[in-house]
């Protein structure tokens, strides 16, 4: 058995073409796949991207043993990860973040992961999912990626995509929803004082009462998308919360399936993607 690669750079270059000059035992093709699988660490983070660029000095741990990665993140689906971000699918059932520390949350299995990879790495937020909605879902890694993140969502956030379930009641092909939301409490809902939200969505597929929307929202109100389905009286299906109560499926329709972001740090357009979960195509 192979012993993992501990590798200190001497000058900047290219990750993978490093990679290869320093792994003589393996073809290019394994050394790509090392990349894909997230064997590679640089000064502790794990780094996934070809095109990454070493500075002098940093310090690459390759892991070739056949101890495996997903050990330490069998919990959490990661989607993507570098220095500067984390990028998962989250489960739906998991809240993002919770106030009690003992109560179990993506942000706290993302955290959890990360510390055993090196108990210095830090964990920040930078938006959220609602417990039910499962998806594509970003934190940030160190305090100037949360600062960039946070401060400028808005204009990072280029698309922000889902795909939903809802009741077919005389839903046009695609529209646009613009309403007001005012939270009271735990709840959303409809007022001229609140906030305005918008929605845009277009019909994929009609079946037996139902469609499947891709939805595309331009704010992130709380519940926005819940919401103004709701209130259009095409409710995402499994909406206990703002729609009715039936039994078509047993979990929230509602699924972050894709963003796209402007990373602030290199000005390069990037996608997060995630495929639609299978249950929903059982309904239609």
């Amino acid at each position: 058995m192979k012993k993992d690669l501990k590798l200190i750079v001497k000058e900047e270059e290219n990750l993978l073409n490093f990679l290869i000059k320093n792994i003589k035992f393996k073809s290019k093709n394994n050394v790509k796949s090392l990349l894909k699988w997230g064997n590679i660490f640089v000064n502790g983070n794990k780094v996934m991207k070809h095109d990454f660029v070493l500075k002098k000095d940093d310090v690459v741990l390759v892991v070739v043993s056949k101890r495996k990665i997903e050990d330490n993140r069998k919990d959490i689906d990661i989607i993507f990860e570098d220095s500067n971000i984390i990028v998962i699918n989250k489960p739906n059932g998991l809240i993002t973040i919770s106030s009690n520390e003992t109560q179990k949350s993506a942000y706290s299995l993302v955290q959890k992961y990360l510390k055993k990879i090196n108990k210095n790495n830090k964990l920040y937020l930078v938006h959220r999912l609602d417990r039910d909605t499962s998806g594509v879902l970003l934190f940030a890694k160190n305090i100037n990626a949360k600062k960039m993140f946070q401060e400028n969502w808005d204009k990072i956030a280029i698309k922000r995509g889902y795909k939903a379930l809802v009741y077919d009641n005389g839903l046009k092909d695609k529209d646009t929803l613009v309403d007001y939301l005012k939270e009271k409490g735990p709840s959303v809902f409809v007022s001229k004082e609140g906030k305005k939200a918008i929605t845009k969505y277009k019909v994929m597929q009609r079946s037996n009462g139902v469609a499947l929307v891709d939805v595309e929202i331009e704010t992130g109100r709380k519940n926005q998308i819940r919401v103004q389905f709701g209130y259009l009286k095409c409710p995402v299906l499994g909406d206990k919360k703002y729609g009715v109560i039936k039994k078509e499926i047993n979990r929230l329709a509602l699924h972050a399936d894709c963003l796209i972001i402007r990373d602030p740090f290199t000005n390069k357009k990037v996608e997060f993607k995630t495929d639609i979960p299978s249950v929903f195509y059982k309904v239609l």
